[in-house]
């Protein structure tokens, strides 16, 4: 999919090829939604994590929760691009801001994918300040060069101890009997869609426990999944010589009121 041709920048929408790609040495923080039937999925959501990041990085947030709703149902319109990924970047330092929305390429599951799962590998890094959704570019780059050279559809970070933290760029649940298992919800980013997951575990009396598993623990794993704004709820198949049940009970029943989390959202535009 090709990038599309209108952005925003700065308080107005500009032909892409008009925008100079120049470097940003100060913080860039982001978010990365979707947008389906035009509409941006689980907003409020995003726009509080949005927020939040950048009082965890002693800004205040340059743009309004209206203010940018707006934006982003005029940006797909203008696309005339009804589905895919917006991401949203506001770049601060000391001194100033700037704000560059726009679609972004995007690669969904298949239908194949989400029957069978998809094979993952692994990265040892560690992501500087988790919980803030910054740029990280050096990790990014590793994790990119290890999913083309193998054909993983991810990998996931394991950390100095040998414990698995998250996805380059999704969530990790376990699941180990009828408990859901994921990591400390503060050593990782706290991904939209995973809080999603936790909502209906609440609502649905699902034994939810937060906790690192190492490599080494895998063995006792029944099945696994990532969360994401792309994958949504995507089970993994197999990593290294580890395979894992992608027709769990408990996999299919959070899947399917995921799905119907999607469809209430929409309907409150």
């Amino acid at each position: 999919m090709n990038e599309q041709n209108i952005i925003y920048k700065n308080g107005d929408f500009h032909n892409a090829s008009q925008i100079d790609n120049i470097s940003y040495n100060g913080v860039t923080i982001y978010e990365v939604l979707r947008i389906i039937e035009g509409k941006p999925l689980f907003f409020a959501e995003h726009f509080e994590r949005l927020k939040n990041s950048c009082v965890k990085t002693s800004h205040t947030c340059p743009v309004e929760h209206d203010e940018l709703y707006e934006i982003l149902i005029k940006l797909s319109t203008k696309n005339k691009q009804q589905t895919g990924n917006i991401k949203i970047e506001v770049r601060l330092d000391k001194e100033s801001h700037s704000i560059l929305i726009r679609f972004i390429p995007h690669a969904y599951p298949t239908p194949y994918m989400y029957k069978n799962g998809v094979k993952v590998g692994f990265l040892h890094a560690e992501r500087h300040q988790p919980e803030i959704k910054t740029d990280q570019p050096e990790v990014r780059n590793k994790a990119n060069q290890i999913i083309n050279d193998n054909n993983f559809y991810e990998v996931l970070l394991v950390n100095h101890e040998n414990e698995i933290t998250e996805g380059s760029r999704s969530n990790i649940f376990f699941i180990v009997g009828n408990t859901l298992v994921t990591p400390p919800l503060n050593q990782v980013l706290k991904g939209i869609t995973l809080c999603k997951v936790l909502d209906i575990a609440h609502e649905k009396n699902i034994q939810v426990e937060y906790k690192n598993l190492t490599l080494s623990e895998l063995q006792h794993v029944d099945s696994m999944f990532l969360t994401g704004t792309s994958p949504k709820i995507l089970p993994i198949s197999q990593i290294g010589d580890y395979k894992f049940n992608v027709k769990h009970k408990l996999l299919k029943k959070i899947s399917n009121a995921y799905e119907k989390a999607i469809i209430g959202d929409l309907k409150k535009k």
